[in-house]
């Protein structure tokens, strides 16, 4: 199930499909390895999640990898789907995806819901984007990502 997000004005970029189907397809299929696209290689991300996963702290992409291969073996995702994509920020080639997780403890049966923040960025692999740059088709990496209890 991959979401495309239309966007009524023509002036807005679009993230990258490649992104933001990597994003998706990591939480459904439950395969961190597909994050590894979209995980930013020179720099530490931040993750934060609230219990039950109860994960806050700046990690390397290799860190987070392993963060996310543990969560996908321990929790499965029942649904994962955008809701909102907010841009443009103050800097061109930043935007911030809000998802909606729903998973469930494979120990307990327990199921949950957050809605999860992805702070994503062009510009970090390019100091200064020309003005006529085409940002959509710039890769774009995961800054931080933030879950907020439904």
């Amino acid at each position: 199930m991959l979401v495309i997000i239309f966007l009524f004005s023509w002036s807005l970029p679009l993230i990258a499909t490649d992104a933001l189907t990597n994003l998706e397809r990591a939480f459904l299929l439950n395969q961190a390895s597909l994050l590894k696209n979209v995980l930013p290689a020179n720099r530490y991300l931040n993750i934060s999640f609230p219990a039950p996963l109860s994960i806050s702290n700046n990690f390397s992409s290799e860190q987070s990898f392993l963060i996310f291969n543990y969560l996908f073996s321990r929790f499965k995702t029942l649904e994962f789907y955008s809701i909102h994509l907010y841009y443009p920020l103050a800097q061109k080639g930043t935007a911030i995806l809000r998802a909606r997780w729903s998973f469930q403890d494979r120990q307990t049966n327990k199921r949950y819901a957050l809605d999860v923040y992805f702070f994503l960025k062009t510009s970090s692999m390019f100091p200064a984007l020309p003005e006529n740059t085409v940002i959509d088709q710039l890769p774009w990496k995961i800054q931080e990502i933030k879950g907020l209890p439904r």
